[in-house]
């Protein structure tokens, strides 16, 4: 059975990345994962050979890549628990703000491309933690990226309750989600009504709404505290992709919601999605990556 989700994996042994839902050596892309590197997951697909010992497969949230939890029966990865909540986090980086990872991790390679980067103060919501070698690593509400509370012993999240503002501390007001880019519940409604668009959901605790077309090519989220949001649409060039934006007024929500592809030239990163489940069983030398 297949399951949607946020979830957190971690790596037993290493392995390489698959292009699709498979643990074949022709879908490799050659992208090695290391041994207790983490990675987050949006589906959990079971193989659709009967009695297979690969899989279940798992959709990284680039929506292009894939792993695999057992190869011939071997455990390769493992679900780590993952805390679902409401967080709120002041960046704590001078000089250098923090850059958005793909995945819970600190390193330079997990880097969301394109770039996203918090500048230092900069105020924020998340949404999902894990916590891993004791260091805990949270997911950015409307982004789908991640950062890290700390680095070593350098604090580079500083939790923050955001009922009870610390004495001194000035919230953003380009950033604060209560502030200046709230979107009214109501009149994000009515805009979507007016482009035909059909809400196809609501969560109230991670203050998401999402809206999609009539033929559903189309998908646009709402974080309607921080004015971000999100669209996946068909690029071009790249194909279907998914694009960020932040801070958005009720003016801008209409142009988007009445074209998803108006766009200020950045904020796209690619997301391909794969109709056909493909498990193809292989072997291979028990040094060399699954």
């Amino acid at each position: 059975m297949d399951e949607e989700g946020v979830f957190v994996y971690r790596a037993l042994s290493p392995l390489e990345v698959r292009s699709q839902p498979s643990t074949g050596e022709n879908v490799r892309t050659g992208a090695n994962v290391y041994v207790d590197s983490l990675y987050a997951v949006d589906l959990k697909q079971s193989s659709r050979l009967k009695n297979s010992a690969n899989g279940p497969f798992l959709r990284l949230t680039n929506g292009s890549d894939w792993l695999f939890e057992r190869k011939n029966g071997e455990q390769v990865m493992e679900s780590i628990p993952v805390e679902r909540g409401l967080w709120a986090y002041r960046m704590n980086n001078p000089g250098s703000g923090l850059h958005l990872r793909s995945r819970p991790s600190s390193t330079d390679d997990s880097k969301l491309q394109p770039e996203f980067l918090f500048t230092h103060d900069d105020f924020v919501w998340a949404d999902c933690k894990v916590v891993f070698k004791g260091v805990a690593h949270v997911r950015i509400q409307g982004t789908g990226g991640w950062l890290f509370e700390r680095r070593d012993l350098f604090q580079t999240l500083i939790a923050h309750p955001p009922e009870q503002p610390s004495v001194g501390y000035v919230y953003r007001t380009d950033n604060h989600p209560e502030r200046r880019h709230e979107l009214k519940l109501p009149e994000v409604r009515e805009c979507a009504r007016r482009h035909g668009l059909d809400e196809i959901q609501f969560n109230e605790r991670s203050r998401v709404i999402a809206f999609s077309d009539r033929a559903r090519t189309v998908r646009i989220n709402v974080y309607y505290t921080t004015g971000t949001v999100g669209t996946c649409v068909g690029h071009p060039k790249q194909g279907p992709t998914q694009m960020f934006r932040r801070s958005c007024t009720m003016h801008l929500l209409g142009q988007i919601m009445a074209d998803p592809r108006v766009h200020t030239g950045k904020g796209y990163k690619r997301k391909l999605y794969y109709a056909m489940s493909v498990d193809h069983g292989d072997e291979r030398n028990v040094h060399d990556p699954c």
